[in-house]
C-alpha cells in the first residue's frame, strides 16, 4: 500500500488544525479557538487592576475624574498621587455594585467642584467619556482636559473643548506633568 505525500498546503491545514482544537485561558487580546472555527476574545483591562483608594465621598468639594478604562493603570497613578497630596478624588470606583451608573455618574458630575478628564484615543472613542464631558460643560463644571497621548477628536468634542484648560502629559516628564496639574487644580 503506497501512502500519499501531503502538500505544503494540506501539511499546514493539518497543522493548524491541530493547534486549534483547544481553548487557551489567560492568553490576553489573542485569536482563541475552538475546533476550526477562530473568535476574538479581547481581555477586560480593569479585570486585574486594583483600585488605588476609595473613591471619595463626602461633602466637601471634590474633583470628578473621567477616563477610558483602556488607559486605567495611567490614571490610577496620577489619582493616587492627587488623593495622596490631599485632593478630593472622585472616580467610577465610588459607584458600588448594583447601583445605577447613569445616576450616580449624573450626580456626582453635577456636584463636583471640577472635572478632571483624561484623553487618549481610547477615550476620545468612548461614548461615556463622550456623555460625562457633554454633562460637565452644560452644567458649566470648571473642567481640565489632561492628554495622555496625543489624540485626534472629532469636531463636535473639540468644539466643546475649545475653552477649556489642557495639559499635554505626552509632552513633558512626569515630575512637571504632576506639578503643572496641581498648580490647576483646587484643593
Amino acid at each position: 500500500m503506497q501512502t500519499k505525500k501531503k502538500t505544503n498546503s494540506e501539511k499546514k491545514t493539518s497543522t493548524t488544525k491541530k493547534k486549534t482544537t483547544g481553548v487557551k485561558k489567560k492568553t490576553p487580546d489573542k485569536k482563541k479557538t475552538t475546533g476550526t472555527k477562530k473568535i476574538q476574545v479581547k481581555r477586560n483591562p480593569s479585570a486585574s487592576v486594583k483600585a488605588p483608594f476609595k473613591a471619595y465621598n463626602g461633602t466637601k468639594p471634590y474633583i470628578f475624574v473621567s477616563y477610558s478604562h483602556n488607559d486605567m493603570n495611567m490614571v490610577f497613578n496620577i489619582i493616587k498621587h492627587l488623593n495622596n497630596s490631599g485632593y478630593k478624588i472622585w472616580y467610577d470606583g465610588g459607584i458600588e455594585p448594583g447601583q445605577e451608573w447613569p445616576e450616580i455618574l449624573g450626580k456626582k458630575i453635577i456636584k463636583c467642584k471640577q472635572f478632571l478628564v483624561f484623553l487618549s484615543p481610547s477615550a476620545a472613542k468612548s461614548r461615556n467619556v463622550r456623555n460625562e464631558i457633554y454633562l460637565a460643560e452644560s452644567e458649566k463644571r470648571d473642567m481640565l482636559v489632561v492628554y495622555l497621548n496625543k489624540t485626534r477628536l472629532a469636531s463636535g468634542i473639540k468644539l466643546q473643548l475649545g475653552g477649556f484648560r489642557s495639559i499635554n502629559k505626552y509632552e513633558t516628564t512626569n515630575k512637571k506633568f504632576l506639578k503643572e496639574l496641581q498648580t490647576v487644580l483646587k484643593k
